[in-house]
């Protein structure tokens, strides 16, 4: 499906199979864009689908009850697309439990699982460019790597594990720039590595904001990672909230 593999803002930035948190929720995001084209229905259909698949995503709910939980999801969106009125379950769902949460974090994401994989889709929708090349990942193979790089955090940090592996210190670059980085800290690297006349273009589309790069350039792991869950989070917001 064209807009699932997409990495343009409007698409959900599956550019590879194995990137692709769910393929159980497929059939309920075909038939919600076939009945909307169909239908010629505006740009607020688009976005109730946006955020009922990145809030499902997020909150895993197809995870297990997929039978169910697609009957039930297919049912409330194409009766949405046809009575705005209709509110479906999932938007207050993500309501509830992200948008007004102040519990929900993404910190604790350390596994190749849906949520893992909705983030690096979220980064390839955001444009990001390889670290020392500034070029753009459909062009090359990227892996998903250690921002903080893992040996820097054990010998300065003593951290490793999950701690290490958060997704909120994981992004996409290319390996042999990932072996450029290998055990130097992000003050290091951003020096050696980056082409200084990109360097916040290229952070920004990694959702590293200014906050972010400044932990970074201090080696600071902890302010990292509450400013870069903070860029994240309000990049998915945009994504999270239905039409009306």
């Amino acid at each position: 499906m064209e807009r699932l593999i997409s990495i343009h803002a409007d698409g959900f930035g599956v550019f590879d199979a194995r990137w692709q948190p769910y393929s159980t929720l497929v059939p309920v995001l075909a038939a919600a864009l076939t009945k909307a084209e169909e239908r010629r229905l505006g740009d607020s259909a688009y976005a109730d689908i946006k955020c009922w698949y990145w809030g499902s995503v997020l909150l895993e709910r197809y995870a297990s009850a997929v039978e169910s939980t697609t009957h039930r999801d297919t049912s409330d969106l194409l009766k949405r697309q046809l009575d705005p009125n209709h509110r479906p379950q999932v938007f207050d769902e993500i309501k509830r439990l992200i948008l007004d949460s102040p519990n929900y974090t993404l910190r604790s994401v350390a596994r190749l699982n849906s949520v893992y994989r909705s983030v690096m889709n979220l980064v390839a929708i955001t444009g990001a460019k390889d670290f020392a090349t500034n070029d753009g990942i459909p062009f090359h193979e990227l892996e998903d790597h250690h921002i903080f790089p893992r040996a820097f955090l054990r010998d300065h940090y003593g951290l490793k594990g999950d701690e290490a592996n958060t997704i909120l210190n994981r992004t996409l670059i290319k390996d042999s720039t990932n072996r450029r980085i290998s055990r130097k800290s992000p003050g290091e690297y951003l020096r050696e590595v980056f082409p200084p006349a990109h360097r916040e273009e290229i952070l920004r589309s990694h959702l590293i904001g200014p906050e972010a790069q400044q932990a970074m350039e201090n080696n600071n792991y902890e302010a990292f990672l509450t400013a870069r869950e903070k860029d994240i989070l309000n990049c998915l917001k945009v994504y999270l909230e239905p039409a009306r």
